[in-house]
């Protein structure tokens, strides 16, 4: 995995700054602009595999209603698959209920503290669970281009079995570079808050790429590109 270049591939481009723009542009329309930039990514992940190394390709405005499209099926097969977590969101909701009101029974500072750092410890643990089993489903439906083959649970299971370690620490790695550029973007008067959450799904699909051509590399089922991904 090349964490460096997923960090710095959207860098490469000549236009990065008009795209990084539009990206944060994008993410201030509810729902459909994030779609929109998450199906820029999708098509330059299909254009990865067919092309490798040809780099990514600037966004066009003619093309918008092809990143919706392509954008559709992840988001569906991304709720289904928080649905599917949704069970150790809950427990976590219950460890918390529970931890602070007996904190606060204890009527100990020390014991709220402990309760508060562990409460979040077990948040970021069920972060990083929920990543694992959404980087899979949403790469499966971003490819397939279909609900089912998202959630094809031989190739989920293939997936995890070639790289599923890969795919944790991937999450890791998304989980820590989120909080400075998250704080790049509010200390940019907050307007840069919008730019730095595209500039974060751009390096989640760039890791996704890479988990693909790990998957393959290490003999792994391959994943079938839908119709609808291939023309473009």
């Amino acid at each position: 995995m090349n964490y460096r270049q997923a960090l710095t591939s959207l860098f490469s481009q000549p236009k990065w700054g008009v795209t990084l723009l539009l990206g944060g542009l994008a993410m201030l329309v509810p729902i459909v602009g994030p779609l929109v930039w998450m199906g820029y990514c999708i098509d330059n992940l299909r254009r990865g595999i067919e092309a490798p190394g040809t780099g990514d390709e600037d966004f066009q405005f003619e093309k918008i209603g092809r990143y919706l499209g392509l954008s559709i099926w992840p988001f569906v097969a991304s709720l289904v698959a928080m649905l599917i977590t949704l069970p150790l969101v809950l427990l976590l909701v219950v460890i918390v209920v529970v931890g602070i009101v007996m904190a606060q029974a204890a009527e100990s500072a020390v014991l709220m503290v402990f309760a508060v750092l562990l409460i979040i410890a077990l948040a970021l643990v069920v972060n990083v669970v929920v990543q694992v089993v959404m980087m899979p489903v949403m790469l499966r439906a971003a490819l397939t281009q279909s609900i089912g083959g998202a959630l094809n649970w031989p190739g989920l299971r293939d997936y995890l079995r070639h790289c599923g370690g890969a795919t944790l620490i991937a999450a890791l790695f998304l989980l820590i570079i989120s909080v400075p550029v998250g704080i790049v973007g509010y200390l940019a008067c907050l307007v840069g808050v919008y730019p730095a959450m595209a500039y974060l799904v751009h390096v989640q699909w760039q890791i996704e790429a890479q988990l693909h051509d790990l998957h393959q590399s290490r003999g792994g089922e391959p994943i079938p590109m839908g119709p609808g991904l291939i023309q473009g």
